[in-house]
């Protein structure tokens, strides 16, 4: 996964409030694995419609990435990957 500056570049190219699977590219994993992210409260997030389809505020996985941040080699990189 790239350096949080570069994720935070790219996050700009996406809506205000994003999909699982938009975010999934972002973390560069399988929307599933977010969506279980979410459902397990690792990611914040919110459900809407009656599919309850998982939302995501982009601002919230800014804030996510810069709070997660490493400083060493893999930086970025979610710790419950």
């Amino acid at each position: 996964m790239a350096q949080l500056g570069s994720e935070t570049v790219r996050l700009a190219a996406y809506p205000e409030v994003m999909t699982a699977g938009e975010v999934a590219e972002v973390f560069r994993v399988e929307a599933a694995t977010v969506v279980k992210w979410l459902s397990d409260g690792h990611l914040p997030g919110f459900q809407i419609g009656p599919k309850r389809a998982w939302r995501l505020w982009r601002d919230e996985i800014r804030e996510y990435l810069e709070a997660n941040r490493n400083t060493g080699s893999r930086a970025g990189i979610s710790p419950f990957a």
